[in-house]
């Protein structure tokens, strides 16, 4: 199985730093395919994302578009929008990762995997407060 992530055009990839307001910055976004234990049985989404605000993350919530290969939408048009929502901690400044189960989406079926629009959508804070994402997709580079 061939894997690709992507962000298709019109959604414009900067550093982090450069949105003041902003809470989250994704450090990377990959597909892996195969087994991989309890993570999934045919391909996960794996992504990193850094806490760039100076509050305690507690949960937030994804959202990613999945495609095959010859950009057909999986596993089918209009169902191929996804949420996730994420319990978690991460400190201020720091760097948690995670994986989410490609497994039920049909991803067994496709020869290649695109990722597409992904984005989060919104940032709880231990004190309460939350912050959505106005739609932009925002990624701090390795430094």
């Amino acid at each position: 199985m061939l894997v690709v992530a992507a962000v298709l055009p019109g959604c414009e990839l900067i550093p982090g730093e450069l949105y003041l307001g902003t809470p989250i910055a994704y450090r990377s976004v990959t597909i892996v395919s195969g087994e991989r234990g309890a993570l999934h049985r045919h391909a996960g989404l794996y992504y990193a994302l850094e806490n760039v605000s100076v509050r305690r993350i507690s949960s937030l919530e994804i959202e990613f578009a999945l495609y095959d290969g010859e950009g057909r939408a999986l596993p089918r048009p209009g169902a191929n929008v996804f949420r996730v929502a994420l319990d978690t901690s991460i400190d201020p400044g720091a760097v948690a990762s995670f994986c989410t189960s490609l497994d039920e989406v049909g991803a067994d079926h496709a020869d290649a995997l695109v990722v597409a629009r992904f984005r989060v959508r919104t940032v709880w804070f231990d004190d309460g407060s939350r912050w959505r994402n106005p739609g932009g997709h925002v990624y701090l580079e390795e430094r």
